[in-house]
């Protein structure tokens, strides 16, 4: 076939549908179709860059706006986040026997250790800050001291509160002696809402390690939980060094509550 010939190839074939099946016909749709091909991968590779960017921009957007709060495992934003370490730890307190500080029978050298861990509880935050946090200003505590800011905590510090009132219940002859009605009904109020926050934060942080059970205790007749699991913890000292940097009054001056 000449040149010629070849350019007047699609009308040919309308009027002669047997030349579709020619060699040189399958040729020429197999270039047409490497060309689309080509196409639609260059399209889809533009697709894929565009989406690319756009999920980055919204990710970084979510950072820096202070309405928005990233979603990260077990996390939320935190103005001690920057400062925080981490570290492997094995603790557990799975043996019965055995006690730290702030665990056992209660002495005075353990009422001591829980009120010096307990010390930084109440801190100064920036209205930035809580801002940042997502915090609402109607009714916020504002600092009176001098310092400006206004009164704050770390979550972590309201959880171990709560873990100190459920341990000194257990041990009410010595903590709590000689309740009235009252103030039974208010204790049992405020355990119960400790036990629901434990219950959350417990929930929320999920602790994956994996225990098996052992025959480890002679005396009881069911194996025992126990592990070997290694955990990546925070450094309590980075978190208890940022707080008393921050460290306010237990019972601080505060501006009266509707001040305007």
């Amino acid at each position: 076939m000449s040149p010629t010939d070849l350019t007047s190839f699609d009308a040919d074939t309308e009027q002669c549908p047997q030349l579709l099946d020619s060699p040189l016909r399958a040729r020429h749709n197999q270039k047409r179709s490497v060309t689309r091909e080509q196409a639609y991968s260059f399209a889809l590779h533009v697709l894929i860059t565009l989406l690319v960017v756009l999920l980055w921009g919204a990710r970084r957007s979510t950072r820096e706006d202070p309405g928005l709060l990233p979603c990260t495992r077990g996390q939320t934003w935190s103005p001690l986040q920057d400062s925080i370490e981490y570290e492997t730890s094995g603790k557990t307190s799975l043996d019965y026997h055995k006690f730290s500080r702030y665990s056992g029978p209660p002495s005075q050298e353990q009422d001591d250790a829980w009120d010096e861990l307990l010390r930084p509880v109440m801190i100064r935050a920036s209205r930035a800050e809580m801002q940042r946090a997502g915090e609402k200003f109607e009714s916020m505590a504002a600092l009176a001291d001098g310092g400006g800011g206004y009164l704050a905590t770390i979550a972590v510090y309201h959880e171990l509160h709560c873990l100190r009132r459920l341990r000194n219940f257990v041990f009410q002859s010595r903590y709590y002696p000689n309740l009235t009605a009252a103030e039974d009904a208010y204790l049992h109020s405020h355990l119960d809402h400790c036990i629901e926050s434990l219950r959350l934060t417990v929930m929320c942080h999920a602790n994956l390690a994996l225990y098996s059970f052992a025959w480890i205790d002679p005396t009881r007749d069911r194996p025992v939980a126990t592990t070997s699991a290694q955990a990546v913890c925070a450094r309590w000292s980075s978190v208890d060094g940022w707080a008393r940097a921050r460290m306010v009054s237990p019972n601080p001056a505060v501006r009266p509550r509707f001040e305007g």
